[in-house]
């Protein structure tokens, strides 16, 4: 690892924090909304500002002006205004600390704590990039739109036209030759979260309770992995966190601002992921419900609130379904008339049927079993990302029952319910469940410290302190043990013994294969994968297998193997990348009906005819030329 690549990706990190506070403060200044509290202008600045610099690099990338100097004056630009911004922050943070009550032993420890989970996930994302679905769509996305220096369509990789605020960030770091800056980016979204989590726990309960919450929400192993890998889900979930921060304020004190805010972070929310749309809608119901009373005025502030919040979120999230809408025919494309990819042939289905293989089952005993399931049958959630699974401190969420309500507490419960009831009922990944973690952790924490309150006797109030220390202390090892473990030679690489490539190798299945194609395909090139979407690391033209349908389209619209060859022949191609381990993957996960694995059976045979062998390894991973020769 070299110490130049970690002092310039810090040093981005670094620069887009700044400038991402200091530009949300500026806005949320011009729109005069205020707070007391340091925690909570922190996250809703960085929350603003994030977004704001997302939205500039779009809207330069619709405007074919998104280079990679642009990119960086973009960022030096936006770091160098928030330098007063910073002072009026810091003089705040001085004020508060000067009078604030000296910490706890227990507050000491669970600092501690927090200290030990969070620090090697900030290592574990100096690692280059090997998540699957980075190297698929995460970073390739912002690496066509600086190559392109335009934000464009694309036919072969579905995942680029999704809607994908956070991910247009990773230019940045992309601008400077740095990947790494891109996790790292990820990273201060979970660091954002982090101080939000503080700010709300400290206005309704206790300090002590924020720390316990602030540890629960990293005890959780996939939290760790999520916020070391350059993904969307923590910007996605970082943003309805902020959206119920704004509603339970609007709530209190009825401020067109406050539910502006709500708005705003939902326009951002949809922005990322299109399963913000569930957010939306639950918000915009909740914001119903909360209008029809007297004091609002009932159907005249009912209209106007709905007008208001989904106006907002309409002007934040537009150009990226505005995009879809023109360049493809649909504004959540691919999940209204499905995609069209390899030349019309391959592509996804409309509609989310097949968006159900994950998981446990949909049944009450499967519901029942749920509380096993996901702590020890976790891998079921979507276990081909190895992205762990919840906290074992989150057993201590029933006890809520035990402790006193509060009615903001009881508003959190309802979202988290309704949340995850549409969750059982689609795809059972834990990424998408990511949502409710922050608000969990924050009934977690209030759960615990309101039990620690209602104990009168001391030996019980030490039993419950040794408990919650054990599964701390088990949260840490799980930490270290995903994050270094699962990689192969992950701590070897960070203390130098090991190059770039190397730890590539040992922990990206297809880098072996990627190398071979980059050091002897010639470069006009034209490549079919099979199986196969991870292009990151490729430096060639390659069509890949995004849902993996390739193989399956080609065989139901071409009569014999010859036939498919000469097809691909036509539309240019002149290589084949075959990966069995995706194949493999595909018709155990997502091979409902059983059509896929008739396929393969032809696929054996179009290799065996058509194609000649230029490269195979040990992972299942084969390079072919297509044939001259015809059998």
């Amino acid at each position: 690892m070299s110490l130049l690549q970690v002092i310039l990706a810090l040093g981005l990190m670094v620069a887009f924090f700044i400038g991402g506070i200091g530009v949300g403060r500026l806005g949320l200044r011009w729109i005069r909304w205020s707070s007391g509290r340091v925690a909570e202008e922190v996250a809703f600045s960085f929350g603003l500002g994030a977004g704001i610099l997302s939205l500039a690099l779009l809207y330069l990338g619709l405007a074919r002006l998104l280079y990679a100097l642009v990119a960086l004056i973009v960022l030096l630009v936006s770091a160098l205004i928030s330098l007063r911004e910073w002072a009026g922050l810091v003089q705040k943070v001085r004020e508060q600390w000067a009078t604030h009550v000296p910490f706890t032993l227990a507050e000491k420890v669970l600092g501690g704590v927090l200290v030990l989970l969070v620090v090697p996930v900030l290592f574990s994302a100096l690692l280059p990039p090997t998540d699957v679905d980075a190297l698929v769509y995460h970073l390739v996305a912002p690496r066509l739109y600086l190559q392109q220096h335009s934000v464009v369509p694309s036919f072969d990789n579905i995942g680029i036209n999704y809607p994908i605020a956070t991910d247009i960030l990773y230019v940045f770091g992309l601008a400077a030759g740095s990947d790494i800056t891109a996790q790292l980016i990820h990273f201060s979204f979970a660091a954002a979260l982090t101080v939000g989590i503080f700010g709300v726990v400290t206005q309704y309960a206790s300090r002590r309770a924020a720390l316990l919450a602030m540890v629960i929400f990293w005890a959780s192993p996939v939290i760790g992995l999520e916020a070391s890998a350059p993904l969307v889900d923590l910007g996605w979930t970082f943003y309805e966190f902020l959206a119920i921060w704004a509603f339970l304020r609007w709530r209190e004190a009825r401020e067109t601002k406050q539910l502006l805010l709500v708005g705003v972070a939902l326009g951002f929310s949809i922005s990322n992921k299109y399963l913000g749309a569930v957010g939306v809608l639950l918000f915009g119901a909740l914001i119903a419900y909360e209008s029809v009373t007297p004091a609002m005025g009932r159907i005249k502030g009912l209209v106007k609130n709905e007008l208001e919040f989904g106006l907002t979120v309409a002007i934040v999230a537009l150009p990226w379904y505005l995009k879809n809408w023109v360049w493809l025919g649909d504004p959540m494309y691919p999940f209204l008339v499905g995609s069209v990819g390899l030349g019309g042939l391959a592509g996804t289905p409309s509609g989310l049927d097949s968006w159900v293989a994950y998981g446990v089952g949909h049944d009450l005993g499967a519901l029942l079993l749920f509380p096993w399931n996901v702590f020890v049958n976790w891998q079921a959630f979507d276990a081909a990302h190895n992205r762990g699974g919840p906290t074992l401190l989150f057993l201590f969420l029933p006890f809520y029952l035990l402790v006193p309500k509060r009615q903001v507490l009881n508003l959190l419960w309802l979202i988290c319910v309704i949340r995850f009831a549409f969750w059982w009922n689609y795809t059972q990944s834990i990424r998408y469940l990511l949502v409710l973690f922050p608000v969990l952790a924050i009934l977690g924490g209030y759960t615990i410290d309101a039990m620690a309150l209602k104990l009168r006797l001391p030996i019980a109030r030490a039993g419950l302190a040794v408990l919650v220390g054990i599964l701390c202390v088990v949260a840490i090892g799980l930490q270290f043990g995903f994050l270094f473990f699962l990689q192969q030679d992950a701590i070897p690489y960070l203390a130098g013994e090991l190059t770039r490539a190397e730890y590539l190798r040992k922990n990206v299945r297809d880098y072996a294969s990627t190398e071979f194609i980059n050091a002897e395909l010639p470069l006009e090139s034209k490549v079919l994968a099979i199986g196969n979407a991870r292009t990151f690391y490729a430096q060639r033209n390659i069509a890949i297998d995004d849902s993996k349908t390739n193989w399956l389209a080609l065989v139901e619209n071409n009569e014999s193997p010859a036939a498919i060859r000469e097809w691909l022949k036509e539309l240019g191609f002149t290589h084949v990348w075959v990966s069995q381990d995706d194949l493999t993957y595909y018709q155990n996960f997502w091979d409902i009906d059983g059509q896929f694995a008739k396929s393969l059976a032809v696929l054996d045979q179009f290799k065996q005819e058509q194609l000649e062998l230029l490269y195979k390894d040990e992972n299942g991973y084969a390079v072919y030329r297509l044939s001259d020769h015809v059998p």
